[in-house]
């Protein structure tokens, strides 16, 4: 399968553009996890859960804006989901309530006097977890209210209940009291002993879309509160669960200077695969010790392996960016010592860096409205890009090594997302031969109007046969889609017609 799915890209090998004094392209044969024989324990939970309806996966992607964002990491956890069925978005942080944004489905309110920590900006050292945020009331007056309409193929009640939710806390903080249950049932704390002052609040039966009004128990005798998350489950379903845990701004080596709580953390969500998402920040530090940074980051992997025993990890490296047009000197070392990290701890590896064309792709990416007017964020679109191919080299690593049994399934998902991506890139090479026609007719380089009329190829079609269908000549498509009369057309291709 993995030659079917890499070979459908070879048309796209013959196109590039100049960029910066180089050739860069979006390159699909770099599309595979390296080292994926490390990430057999993982692969092997995986065929479990797509084939006993009682077990489940559970992935937390930790990274920095792109994955707060939750483009990036929504589209794998959307693919993932699809093929082993979903348990869900694991934890939630209201990013709203420390100034910054998301979630998009989850609204929070808090009234009294709060603060905020996280991974940048910790004056106080509270214990900061997965999220890499904490809100903090010492105000005995102060509430937190919670309405949660998740998206996508959230699994849930008939009706739509969560059987659980677990409110995650600092231990020996308030005591907190429902005010309005949101039709839940009851709250209690949970007894467990959990490693650095991690607590966990339960309440039942969440019916969704309803207000969760939390305030503070006035007879506790604590002084301070602090918040790390909320997670809405239903413990009698099973699939994937999927934690995205971003930080704007946040790099590696400040996950490794607060990793205690962290650790305790995903030691209570016992995750079978961890994905790491750094590099952006750090790239841009002239400051930064590529032997220190190896040397840390390496601890902290072997840390998470000797301390969760059976955790695969996957890292993708640091993209190529240019923000405020300024060249991001360590993004190589960074990427160079990642992937060694990766071979030495039995991670896998995927490089994003390649894949989305190497050293200056960032102007590609940007000029074919797939990377943000900052070239350091993507738009929605490249975003989905990189989830479709991250999510296809996964499923590709799971099919030639662990399916042996080559489930429908997966290879239904899988050859649906090769499509996608076929497509998408395809588009981009219809534009960039329109950009870059040297025709004396300007309608190649004219945008397209508000209503465009476009055509999808259908098995057998030709450009002689859509041309009569639609009234046109077979010039006039060649010039609106970068054509020439011996283009070879591909199913499923989008024509502009006018």
């Amino acid at each position: 399968m993995r030659y079917f799915c890499l070979t459908i890209f070879v048309l796209i090998q013959t196109f590039s553009i100049a960029i910066s004094q180089s050739d860069t392209v979006i390159n699909p044969r770099f599309n595979v996890i390296q080292n994926s024989e490390g990430l057999a324990t993982a692969m092997s939970k995986l065929k479990i859960v797509k084939s006993n309806a009682d077990s489940s996966f559970v992935v937390v992607h930790f990274g920095d804006s792109h994955i707060q964002g939750d483009n990036l990491s929504g589209t794998i956890r959307k693919n993932m989901q699809g093929v082993y069925g979903s348990a869900g978005e694991g934890i939630l942080f209201p990013y709203s309530a420390c100034k910054s944004f998301g979630p998009k489905n989850l609204t929070t309110t808090v009234t009294g006097e709060w603060s905020y920590a996280n991974l940048l900006n910790n004056p106080e050292k509270y214990p900061i977890g997965i999220t890499g945020y904490t809100l903090v009331t010492k105000d005995k007056a102060a509430s937190i209210s919670f309405s949660y309409n998740p998206t996508g193929e959230v699994q849930y009640g008939n009706n739509k209940i969560f059987e659980q939710v677990v409110i995650w806390h600092s231990k020996q903080n308030f005591k907190l009291i429902l005010v309005k249950n949101g039709s839940a049932e009851n709250i209690f704390q949970d007894t467990t002993a959990n490693a650095n002052g991690l607590f966990q609040t339960l309440i039942t039966n969440y019916r969704i879309g309803t207000e969760l009004k939390l305030q503070i128990d006035y007879s506790s005798t604590d002084s301070i509160f602090n918040f790390h998350g909320i997670t809405f489950e239903n413990p009698s379903k099973h699939g994937l669960q999927y934690n995205r845990c971003g930080v704007v701004g946040a790099t590696f080596l400040q996950l490794a200077d607060q990793q205690d709580f962290t650790l305790a953390q995903l030691k209570e969500i016992k995750p079978d695969l961890i994905i790491f998402s750094y590099g952006s920040n750090e790239s841009y530090d002239k400051f930064l010790n590529i032997d220190n940074y190896y040397k840390r980051v390496s601890l902290l992997i072997n840390r998470v392996k000797n301390e969760i025993p059976g955790v695969n990890i996957i890292f993708t490296n640091t993209p190529d960016t240019r923000s405020r047009n300024r060249y991001p000197v360590n993004t190589i070392p960074i990427n160079k010592k990642l992937k060694f990290i990766a071979s030495e701890t039995s991670s896998g590896f995927w490089d994003l860096n390649m894949i989305m064309g190497g050293d200056n792709s960032m102007k590609y990416w940007l000029k074919n409205e797939l990377a943000r007017k900052d070239q350091l964020h993507f738009t929605k679109a490249g975003y989905e890009l990189q989830g479709n191919l991250f999510s296809t080299a996964l499923l590709d690593a799971y099919s030639m090594n662990f399916n042996s049994d080559k489930n429908q399934d997966v290879q239904r998902v899988c050859d649906s997302l090769q499509l996608q991506i076929e497509i998408q890139l395809k588009e981009l090479v219809v534009k960039n031969d329109s950009i870059n026609s040297t025709s004396t007719n300007t309608t190649s380089n004219t945008p397209l109007p508000a209503k465009t009329k476009v055509h999808y190829v259908q098995k057998n079609e030709t450009l002689s046969s859509i041309a009569k269908k639609y009234g046109v000549t077979v010039k006039q498509l060649c010039e609106r889609n970068g054509l020439t009369e011996r283009s070879v057309l591909q199913i499923k291709q989008k024509i502009v017609i006018k």
